[in-house]
């Protein structure tokens, strides 16, 4: 949870977005750039989300691509928004960060997201997930490694 990180940085937690509303998230945080030109936003989302957030915040990076591992707590995708011109294009970059919160423990696997209505295939948007299905299988009911 955010409370702890944002009492220590004294920082303001909006919690105005339900969780099924990442893409309305995406589209404020995206209106917002010039109001936030110069600040950081941290945001805490559901794990099976996190794929369509950064794509509607404009990521096609590989790993804003990729589906989610339900172990994965240690990474960061940071994305960053610069407009050289006022008025003009927004440039994107991605930096992918660890926390350093030690190595998974078990199994890879994406059961958490897999068939849930809440996550990046629902929302439109494709991921790829390498691993093995909810079942153990070798993902044959996926096309192409993009979860279908």
């Amino acid at each position: 949870l955010l409370w702890p990180l944002a009492q220590r940085y004294h920082l303001m937690v909006n919690l105005s977005f339900a969780a099924e509303d990442v893409l309305e998230l995406s589209r404020s945080l995206l209106e917002q750039r010039p109001q936030l030109c110069g600040e950081t936003v941290v945001v805490s989302w559901d794990h099976c989300l996190i794929p369509a957030m950064a794509q509607a915040l404009g990521c096609r990076e590989r790993p804003c691509l990729t589906c989610w591992d339900d172990r994965d707590y240690d990474t960061l995708l940071w994305l960053r928004y610069e407009q050289l011109l006022p008025g003009g294009a927004w440039n994107m970059s991605l930096n992918v960060e660890q926390e350093g919160f030690g190595d998974f423990d078990g199994p890879s696997s994406y059961r958490e997201c897999w068939d849930n209505i809440a996550e990046t295939k629902a929302m439109g948007y494709p991921c790829t997930w390498t691993g093995k299905g909810p079942s153990g299988d070798d993902g044959s009911h996926q096309d192409d490694g993009v979860v279908e």
